[in-house]
């Protein structure tokens, strides 16, 4: 029973997830699905070991068989099944060091392959065993498809503090979505590492409805001819291609070796170039034309997930009789992480930059001084009255984009995207699970986690 379920395992983590696209479920949820049947797969594996210790004592053969390479191939896949579900597997390990996690899963899951191989050769048919493998296969090349360019690509590196945000030209034919992710590597730092980040914008977003430019009066332009470190051959290479663009938080492992390497030459008035290698874009983009209210939570670099969905809401909505109501929320510590997006910030229209909400949970400081002492002090003008001071109460926010039955309609949603650190995620959850019971609207949330 093991076997049967190794095909499921390969299917549920693969990046060419079809579950994904049947379902349209995140990667993070089948993700899930993916542990838990491994989880299961080691219960079939030990009650299958046990089984037959007692059946190969019973019959007076239990020493005999350890001379035997498939019995003792056996007990090795079991020992990688404990390893795969257990150690390198284990939360801390997979914060601590998402390199080794994913190095030891890797390395774990081939050896394992071959050992079930021999532990099975001529007794039983290998065909779960040939299902999985060319799984796997399919899903290593689709992913070389997937891939941007086979050379890298040319990038632009801005150290924000709390926060880098890194701006990739990328082909105009790739087609980019709210919501979508790409896996980034970056030969520079470590090459054999990639890692996914969520597309916080793009020149232009190939959405349910049309096409929208995100940047408003050549902001982008600016920002890339006014840093002296770039190249005038990359400069000319983003004029002809577009550009996505991705914030990212320091922690540990690539991410942290990225920003050690290139502090000291990045800043917010320097840009630095960089080379890229990205693969993607995944992901889907959820549809909000079909809610009455939409909620959108955004804390730290969260806001890479719920930005999109703001650049694209007029886009998307301009045919749209009956226009959802719109709150979105972004809670930060840092002043700083505003100013990495900024100029994106310049692209929502003004009627939806009225439905936004930045929490400052920082030291409390003089917010007119750091606007005036930013670059671009006129693009902070007007999100200063969109700044509060403080968290916000996240029952209250949830609860106040409730829309009311009566006055709307009887079939009235609620739509809630929310993306950040895991603490807030388990706030917003638990709210929505409470308010799901009582609510009279229905209640549709969607959750990305943030670690990157």
């Amino acid at each position: 029973m093991s076997f049967v379920l190794m095909p499921l395992l390969m299917l549920t983590v693969g990046r060419m997830n079809l579950l994904v696209w049947m379902t349209r479920w995140s990667y993070d949820s089948w993700n899930i699905f993916h542990r838990w049947i491994g989880r299961l797969a080691l219960i079939f594996a030990i009650v299958h070991t046990v089984l037959y210790i007692v059946y190969a004592h019973l019959v007076g053969r239990l020493w005999v068989n350890f001379s035997k390479l498939y019995w003792n191939c056996g007990f090795v896949a079991l020992a990688l099944y404990l390893v795969l579900s257990s150690f390198p597997s284990a939360r801390f390990i997979r914060r601590m060091s998402y390199e080794v996690f994913l190095a030891g899963h890797v390395l774990s899951t081939v050896v394992c392959l071959v050992v079930l191989f021999y532990h099975t050769l001529w007794r039983y048919a290998n065909e779960w065993l040939y299902i999985t493998i060319i799984y796997w296969a399919i899903d290593r090349l689709s992913r070389a498809f997937k891939a941007t360019s086979l050379l890298p690509l040319s990038g632009t590196l801005t150290d924000y503090g709390t926060v880098m945000r890194l701006d990739v030209c990328i082909s105009k034919d790739v087609r980019i979505r709210p919501g979508q992710f790409a896996h980034l590597r970056f030969p520079e730092v470590r090459y054999m590492e990639s890692h996914p980040f969520s597309i916080a914008a793009s020149d232009h977003y190939d959405s349910v409805e049309g096409k929208f430019s995100v940047c408003k009066q050549g902001s982008r332009a600016r920002d890339t001819e006014s840093s002296p470190l770039i190249p005038s051959t990359e400069r000319n290479e983003c004029s002809t291609h577009k550009a996505v663009s991705f914030i990212i938080r320091p922690y540990d492992g690539m991410t942290r070796s990225l920003y050690e390497r290139f502090e000291a030459k990045a800043n917010v008035d320097r840009s630095i170039p960089i080379k890229v290698y990205m693969e993607g874009p995944y992901g889907h983009e959820h549809d909000l034309r079909e809610y009455t209210s939409v909620l959108l939570l955004a804390g730290g670099v969260g806001i890479s997930f719920t930005l999109p969905y703001l650049l694209n809401w007029s886009a998307v909505l301009s045919s749209q009789e009956h226009k959802p109501r719109l709150r979105a929320v972004w809670i930060v510590r840092s002043l700083m992480e505003v100013d990495s997006v900024l100029n994106l910030l310049d692209g929502i229209d003004g009627e939806v930059q009225e439905s936004i909400e930045i929490w400052y949970t920082g030291h409390e400081g003089n917010l007119q001084s750091h606007a005036e002492a930013c670059a671009t002090p006129t693009l902070w003008t007007p999100w200063i009255p969109r700044v509060f001071f403080g968290r916000p109460h996240m029952e209250e926010l949830i609860f106040q984009a409730l829309p009311d039955v009566e006055i709307e309609m009887t079939s009235s949603s609620l739509g809630v995207l929310a993306c950040g650190p895991g603490g807030m995620l388990d706030d917003c959850r638990f709210v929505v699970e409470r308010m799901v019971l009582s609510a009279t609207a229905r209640i549709h949330y969607v959750e990305e986690a943030s670690t990157t």
